[in-house]
């Protein structure tokens, strides 16, 4: 959100039979430290039956930090790479809509949904240029309805726009079309960026590799969602929730 990570405050409850655990955690969390230049500011630890922690992690900002309060009227949707792999790692790992899917791409999938890749170079860059700017921790489809919600304004997205992993490509070739594009709207922690922007901004976007136009704004409410320029996509989305 255009924010430089800075420090974290950890509350940890742990049984006393998880040595392991802590030893494996622990080295995680220095690994993680160390790339993001983290602080431990201190917390609390205890004992417990199970194991609990809560973690609070604080950035500084340099002169601004980006909102997700409002989009423009005619502004152009992007987000700053490829969707659904997470929510599709997800799928397989607890078998709920029973992906077909080949042993060698599993662990891509899980690798995707377990570390993710916060793009905080991207929001930095993107200070000052986009007129909001949000993590796609929710979905798309959810995340979008929010900030159409908040702007008075309809969201036009096109499925034949959105980018997609080779990896994922190949799911869809073997598993039914629209199961699998209603895990990719729905489906939340990709932690991508998604971003508006018009005029002269729009098209420096455009002209990038690292961003991909999805479709944009315009007079109306909620998420329109089309296959392509002429097919409306008529398909009920289920929207992820972390509770």
């Amino acid at each position: 959100m255009g924010s430089k990570p800075y420090g974290y405050i950890l509350n940890l409850a742990i049984p006393k039979t998880s040595d392991y655990w802590l030893q494996k955690f622990s080295d995680g969390l220095l690994k993680d430290s160390k790339k993001f230049k983290l602080k431990l500011f201190g917390g609390d630890i205890c004992k417990a039956p199970k194991i609990f922690l809560s973690l609070t992690i604080f950035g500084k900002k340099t002169k601004k930090l980006h909102t997700s309060a409002s989009a423009c009227d005619k502004s152009d949707i992007f987000v700053s790479g490829n969707l659904g792999d997470a929510a599709i790692g997800y799928n397989i790992l607890y078998d709920f809509k029973k992906i077909k899917c080949k042993t060698n791409d599993k662990k891509y999938f899980y690798d995707k949904f377990f570390l993710p890749d916060p793009k905080i170079n991207v929001g930095l860059k993107l200070l000052g240029k986009v007129d909001f700017c949000t993590d796609i921790s929710d979905g798309i489809f959810s995340e979008l309805s929010k900030i159409s919600d908040k702007s008075n304004l309809e969201a036009v997205i096109y499925l034949d726009k959105i980018p997609l992993s080779s990896n994922l490509k190949t799911i869809l070739e073997t598993n039914d079309f629209k199961k699998i594009f209603n895990i990719i709207l729905g489906g939340g922690e990709d932690y991508q960026l998604l971003f508006s922007a018009k005029g002269k901004e729009s098209e420096n976007f455009q002209g990038s590799r690292d961003f991909y136009k999805i479709g944009y704004f315009r007079r109306g409410r909620g998420v329109k969602v089309m296959k392509n320029k002429s097919e409306t996509y008529l398909q009920k989305i289920e929207i992820f929730s972390h509770f």
